[in-house]
């Protein structure tokens, strides 16, 4: 070892460790402080990020002992930023008071910001310059680049926090380059890491020896001032320390004593090493059983209030049963009752008869028929009831068809009914109203009664009024008030009953999909890209999760990994992915594999190198609590903000899109210049964008209409997607038929998508329904189509007008925003604004091109936009993400 190095290490030891008051990371680098400052005696240092002034105050230290005449500058806010905290002035105070108390004669404090201070320093005259200020990669970057004018040729610079990769520490992948950049450089491993950078040859430079050192034995230089760090922040004196005798390093036994004691050091940090994994291993096996013990217990309670339910509503069914048999028995003891009870299925009194007539061989003798019919009709007669029974009967009827009169709730409330044998609805519609009794659990007739005065005042029975005419006049049958206030102190019984919930616990029930991607880390696992989705089904492969699989193809192919896709929703049906890829001629390089994780059920092994392709910003929210930023590449295909009202859901969502050092991958062109323009400039930097490819099917329907023939109309339809305008396309439709547009006689009409009600259009036109499709009858119904209706009130073009485009169909769509046109596509379709005489003039226009005589047969794709493959479109994506990886 250089015997000048060895007396520079000496010296060292005699200096005194400055502003230890506040503990800091830099603390174990004041060691190496007093050596550069004692050795290199710089004519000018500058430190960019001071603090409390632990690294400045000790280099200052050495450079005081040396006898050096420099000039030392520490520049700083001296307010803080978020990643060291906010602090108040007393701090610059503290630092301010040791700096005229020790240093005032060679140094000067610069209260500005580090740009600021640029502007006082001469070109090339800085010879130590030590950059700890934002740690970001962004500003760290600007941070050397901004000051190496000022830097002398053989300047020394020293960089912080080299280790450091938690948040958004980015000084490690600066550090990375420039060591790639510059030849003379070393790292502290310790105290989150300190880099240190020669700028040129340090021959004939006070700094030789350490260099020297450096080559023939970097890991005694690492080992040196860990060790005399560790010993300092353990508070050993300077007195004790300089009693530590230095090795003698020329000694052979030495140094293979040193080597050895380096091989079991590696050695049990690797045993460490393995049991650390161990011990994440069990936990997370421990943390999945804890799950699923909970699951379980969870669902026996679930059991448990199932079973007392269901033994309450059979106790109920009992006492019913008991009171339907009681009145079965009342009604066979008295023919005129089962008469009644025939009555309710005519308003024809007299079919009514007749038919009671032949029920009543199989219930009584013949001769209580003969008896009791023309009694039970001469009563009525002689009492001049007979009309009024007759319209009982009809209004009994309607009553029952829309179930607002309970007979066994009624004879179970009014036990003197079900005594006295009368049939319970009749009762209740001569007499029961009259005595303010309740048809129904859940209707109130006194209050209806009370909140439609002149239905009162006319004397008519109320629920014969609200079927009659209630019900198209928009009146409403209230609930009984003790009805009401008994389900909201049983919600309200029920709500106390529950222990009070965790703020977190709140948080999960509101945001379900958005707790942490369930995954551990496992060193024996091989290395994937991980495609992070909801779920892949047979009827979802087209549009965007087809592209996801295909961009996950591309990008393992050109890293040479694996591609695993991961679902968290559902478990994923993989049976057309191999039609998907063979149909866009995507060949991965290896098998893919599938895997589908949801806690509590199990979690998923993945390796600490592995990447991960999120496909929509919940996707991406679980991932980022689990991995790092630079680790996760987020395809993003539509302003996912737009699926929300502006609330909780919409600022996480734009948290996501806007977050700065997230990379994005954008699905047109037309998407990212918007989502650029409102609120995510971030993009710009950290994002790139493709456009979709669509591919001309094998067979398509290019053919001269016959006259007979008819064309067919496809409506892209999903009432349950607001952006897609499902009402307005309807209203649109219906106008068109009804001017005349579409004739049943000469189109087919066909509502393609999810959830779609049952519809009656104008003229009998007929509609199909195509939900559910695969990749296969999907491309061939497409290939059917003549004209398209496909709305979609967002930025991106959709897939829908395009796969229709593509067969050479015709298409009306809409615009929004900055999507005006769609003719760089292709020039059949046809955009126009939202409005419905705007969608009708688009309507009409696309059917004159059908109808020119040079558009005969089918249109064609107008321009060589769709001859492209996914290689053309994916290239310049990859290569940017090799660029940013």
């Amino acid at each position: 070892m250089n015997s000048s190095f060895t007396d520079s290490l000496n010296k060292s030891l005699a200096l005194q460790a400055k502003c230890t008051e506040n503990p800091s990371a830099w603390m174990g680098h004041i060691p190496f402080a007093h050596w550069l400052g004692l050795t290199l005696k710089p004519d000018c240092f500058v430190e960019l990020g001071t603090h409390y002034g632990h690294s400045f105050f000790n280099l200052c230290e050495g450079i005081k002992q040396s006898g050096a005449k420099s000039k030392c500058y520490a520049i700083d806010t001296w307010t803080g930023d978020p990643q060291a905290g906010l602090y108040t002035d007393e701090v610059f105070q503290q630092v301010s008071n040791l700096q005229q108390k020790e240093y005032a004669e060679f140094s000067t404090l610069l209260k500005m910001t580090f740009d600021e201070g640029s502007k006082k320093f001469e070109p090339e005259s800085i010879q130590l310059l030590h950059i700890d200020g934002h740690h970001s990669y962004e500003s760290v970057s600007h941070d050397f680049h901004q000051w190496k004018p000022f830097l002398k040729p053989d300047a020394t610079v020293l960089f912080h926090d080299t280790q450091e990769k938690k948040f958004e520490f980015g000084v490690w992948k600066f550090w990375k380059e420039l060591c790639d950049e510059y030849e003379y450089h070393f790292e502290f491993l310790h105290s989150s890491g300190l880099g240190v950078l020669q700028l040129s040859n340090p021959d004939d430079h006070p700094l030789n020896p350490f260099w020297q050192e450096v080559r023939s034995n970097p890991e005694w230089i690492q080992d040196h001032f860990r060790f005399r760090s560790n010993f300092l922040t353990e508070g050993t004196s300077i007195a004790d320390l300089q009693k530590i005798p230095l090795p003698q390093y020329d000694s052979e036994i030495l140094q293979l004593q040193y080597q050895g004691a380096r091989a079991e050091l590696s050695k049990k940090t690797k045993e460490l090493e393995s049991a650390a994994v161990n011990i994440r291993h069990l936990n997370d096996r421990l943390v999945v059983q804890s799950h699923l013990a909970n699951s379980i217990q969870g669902r026996q309670t679930e059991q448990q209030r199932i079973h007392d339910e269901q033994s309450k509503e059979i106790s109920d069914l009992k006492c019913r049963l008991q009171l339907t048999e009681e009145s079965v028995t009342n009604l066979h003891s008295d023919p005129g009752q089962l008469l009644l009870c025939a009555f309710e299925l005519s308003s024809n009194p007299f079919s009514t008869y007749f038919q009671w007539l032949r029920k009543l061989n199989t219930h009584a003798p013949r001769i209580c028929m003969l008896v009791a019919a023309p009694a039970k009709f001469l009563e009525w007669s002689l009492s001049g009831h007979f009309i009024q029974k007759v319209k009982n009967f009809q209004a009994a009827r309607k009553i029952v068809a829309q179930g607002l009169f309970d007979p066994i709730w009624y004879l179970m409330q009014n036990r003197d009914v079900l005594h006295s044998g009368q049939n319970p609805i009749f009762h209740w519609l001569e007499t029961g109203w009259k005595e303010n009794r309740l048809p129904h659990p859940d209707i109130d007739t006194r209050l209806y009664l009370e909140n439609y005065p002149d239905v009162a005042n006319a004397g008519i029975n109320p629920l014969v009024h609200y079927v009659n005419f209630g019900i198209t006049e928009g009146r409403v049958l209230p609930q009984p008030a003790s009805r009401i206030a008994h389900t909201k102190k049983a919600c309200a019984f029920k709500e106390f009953l529950q222990p009070p919930k965790s703020v977190p616990e709140i948080l999960q029930e509101r945001f379900p999909n958005q707790k942490a991607l369930p995954i551990y880390t496992a060193q024996d696992q091989p290395v994937h890209l991980n495609l992070i989705t909801d779920s892949i089904n047979a009827g979802s492969l087209f549009g965007g999760v087809g592209t996801a699989l295909l961009l996950g193809v591309k990008i393992a192919n050109n890293l040479n990994l694996s591609l695993r896709v991961v679902t968290t929703q559902a478990p994923p049906h993989t049976q057309n992915i191999p039609v998907l890829l063979q149909q866009h001629k995507v060949d991965p390089l290896h098998p893919i594999t599938y895997d589908h994780v949801s806690e509590p059920k199990r979690a998923l092994p993945v390796h600490e190198d592995d990447l991960y392709l999120t496909t929509s910003w919940w996707t991406t929210r679980q991932t980022l609590q689990k991995v790092r930023v630079e680790k996760i590449i987020y395809l993003l295909q539509e302003d996912e903000r737009m699926f929300y009202p502006h609330g909780d859901d919409w600022l996480r969502c734009h948290e996501i899109l806007s977050m700065p050092n997230l990379k994005k991958v954008v699905n047109s062109k037309l998407l990212y210049d918007f989502l650029c323009q409102n609120g995510c400039e971030s993009l710009q930097q950290t994002g790139t964008y493709f456009e979709p490819v669509f591919l001309k099917p094998q067979k398509t329907n290019h053919h001269k209409r016959s006259s007979g023939e008819k064309r067919n109309f496809l409506f892209y339809a999903r009432p349950n997607h607001s952006r897609n305008l499902f009402y307005r396309g309807l209203e649109v439709i219906q106008q068109a038929i009804t001017e005349g547009y579409f004739a049943p006689e000469e189109w087919d009409f066909y509502f393609a998508g999810h959830d779609i009600p049952n519809i009656s259009l104008p003229g009998n036109m007929k509609i199909q329904l195509l939900q559910n499709l695969n990749w296969q009858e999907y491309s061939e119904k497409i290939s059917t189509m003549d004209l398209g209706f496909c709305l979609m009130l967002s930025p991106h073009p959709s897939y829908p007008p395009l796969d229709l485009t593509s067969v050479g169909a015709q298409v009306v769509t809409n615009q929004f925003a900055n999507k005006r046109s769609l003719e760089n596509y292709d020039q059949n379709i046809i955009v126009v604004p939202p409005g419905k005489e705007d969608l009708l003039q688009g309507l009409k226009s696309a059917l004159q091109k059908l109808q020119h005589p040079a558009s005969k047969s089918r249109s064609t794709p107008s321009t060589p936009s769709f001859e492209k493959s996914w290689q053309e479109t994916f290239s310049p994506v990859i290569q940017w993400l090799k660029e940013h990886l």
